[in-house]
């Protein structure tokens, strides 16, 4: 066979088997390995196939993966533009998916990059969980079955009216009108509620804790109870029921922060404490000075709706213009029944020496709230920031799970 048929043999069947390899060319043509090689080294250098190890490939099909690779990078690049004209932030962080084939690289794609291409439903999946490994709260929207198994791990699934019955089935959210418009006014919605939940529970704890404590130290102490039931009603109506309801109103669509609880806890405990050690306090005197249940009742009453008034500063800071007007609106109604309704309230007249304490008391007493509560907090910081945990950051987690 001459040279030349053997080579135009050899490129057409590199032509249509893409790769062959020297030990089926050598049983073919018949020929010596050391002649087969030698005529895929001159085919080479003529620039008409590419040498592998053990054989030869066409350079059709390494033209076509380059062009394969071509269009993912595209592809991608194409998502990119789409989600940056939608104002996405670091839309040019991108990554083909296919290019992913480790848990690690899954983790450092979803902390590095905003956009995604050639997603497998498996790979969805990963990235939700990825996500929620690194102390996210995860949405996720779709509309068909390939959407499912990462809209079951997400912590909020959101599907159009239009998509699967598979995907609206498990979906937490479903758009009736198939209008993603719609979400920016879901989520605020959904932060007002949580935001205003938040702050009107820690006026609720305060006045539980408060309770509990005044009851064991009544119990304890072996005195009679400092307040007469309409006194406590006006002090829960004008500090808790009332400014509370009034301020659920709020639009109030601040970013939720984790730990609810903690923050409840925190924000509740330093007033709850302060209020009653100041009842305490008020206790002792009237018990061991002045011997008188009416000027005791009067003095805590006094006492107890200012610091009430100041904890509602503390929780609903930083102060808005509508906030001041309920807050020193409740403040106003509460002195002026006091004022006005003395004998329906059963308040007396104070001596000149409780009347110092009293002042002492609602002067300084706002402003050890704030500092118990900003101790508090460094404290549980501090804690939380360190590998071993301190006693509240455990205490505080233990009650929130």
């Amino acid at each position: 066979m001459l040279k030349s048929e053997r080579k135009h043999i050899i490129l057409e069947k590199v032509i249509k088997e893409r790769i062959v390899s020297i030990e089926d060319l050598v049983q073919e043509l018949n020929s010596s390995e050391s002649t087969i090689r030698r005529d895929l080294d001159e085919l080479e250098a003529e620039n008409k196939l590419r040498r592998i190890h053990g054989g030869a490939e066409s350079l059709h099909s390494l033209q076509e993966e380059e062009s394969n690779k071509d269009k993912a990078i595209k592809n991608v690049q194409e998502k990119s533009a789409i989600a940056k004209k939608a104002g996405l932030e670091n839309a040019d962080k991108y990554i083909d998916a296919t290019t992913i084939t480790t848990p690690e690289d899954m983790e450092r794609a979803v902390a590095e990059c905003s956009v995604f291409g050639r997603v497998t439903p498996q790979q969805k999946k990963e990235m939700v969980l990825a996500l929620q490994k690194q102390k996210h709260t995860v949405a996720m929207t779709g509309d068909g079955v390939n959407d499912v198994l990462a809209l079951k791990e997400a912590d909020c699934s959101v599907v159009m009216a239009e998509g699967s019955d598979a995907a609206k089935n498990i979906a937490n959210v479903v758009l009736m009108d198939s209008n993603f418009a719609a979400m920016p006014e879901i989520v605020n919605q959904g932060r007002r509620v949580v935001n205003n939940i938040r702050t009107a529970a820690s006026m609720f704890l305060i006045k539980t804790i408060f309770s509990v404590l005044l009851c064991l130290i009544t119990i304890f102490w072996g005195d009679s109870y400092p307040f007469e039931p309409i006194q406590m009603s006006l002090i829960s109506a004008c500090a808790v029921g009332i400014p509370t309801f009034l301020l659920a109103q709020e639009n109030n669509f601040n970013k939720i922060e984790s730990g609810f609880l903690r923050y409840v806890f925190m924000n509740a405990f330093p007033a709850a404490v302060t209020i009653t050690g100041c009842v305490f306090t008020i206790m002792l005197v009237c018990q061991n000075v002045y011997h008188s249940n009416v000027m005791l009742s009067t003095a805590c009453f006094l006492v107890t709706g200012w610091n009430y008034m100041a904890a509602l500063k503390t929780v609903y800071a930083p102060l808005s213009r509508y906030r001041k007007i309920i807050i020193y609106g409740m403040q106003f109604i509460f002195f002026f029944a006091a004022v006005c309704v003395q004998n329906l309230l059963a308040l007396g007249s104070l001596e000149f020496g409780m009347i110092i304490l009293v002042f002492i008391l609602m002067t300084f007493s706002p402003v050890v709230i704030e500092v118990i509560t900003e101790w508090c907090r460094s404290l549980y910081n501090k804690a939380h920031e360190k590998e071993k945990k301190g006693i509240i950051s455990l205490f505080l987690e233990k009650v929130q799970k």
